[in-house]
């Protein structure tokens, strides 16, 4: 294995493992820990982004297995794994876009106190973790199929 492939497997399990942990702690957040009172997750809770992101997690740790075996196809996972994290990250972009435009411009009752941190989700901040991952896919000779 080379020192590129070394390096990738190794950052693609830490972010795999961020994702793995926001993704478990929204789930767990929102199922029981929501009803006990307990206010350990400092973010809006949602199974369904959870497992979003718990999904993510498996395909970058899908791309450090095939990275650890020199796998070509592993390339693709580590892009597919981006994709997917930069479409989530839009998607609660836009919510908060469209939040803020129900509660400043449209002046709903509903929204009125509503802040910025208020729709933060852990796609967004862990979008910024995959960023690094974009530079050696841009070394890489694609060839055409």
């Amino acid at each position: 294995m080379n020192t590129r492939n070394t390096i990738l497997t190794v950052y693609s399990t830490i972010v795999g493992i961020a994702y793995l942990v926001y993704g478990i702690g929204e789930i767990f957040y929102s199922i029981s820990l929501n009803s006990l009172g307990i206010f350990i997750f400092p973010f809006w809770a949602d199974p369904i982004a959870g497992f979003s992101l718990i999904v993510v997690s498996m395909i970058f740790f899908t791309a450090a297995k095939h990275l650890s075996s020199d796998h070509k196809k592993a390339y693709m996972y580590i892009f597919v794994g981006i994709l997917l994290a930069a479409l989530l990250a839009l998607t609660h972009v836009s919510v908060m876009i469209a939040n803020w435009a129900e509660c400043c411009l449209l002046l709903n009752e509903d929204y009125a106190e509503w802040t910025w941190f208020s729709d933060l989700n852990p796609a967004i901040p862990l979008f910024a973790l995959t960023l690094p991952l974009i530079q050696p896919l841009r070394k890489i000779k694609w060839k055409k199929v």
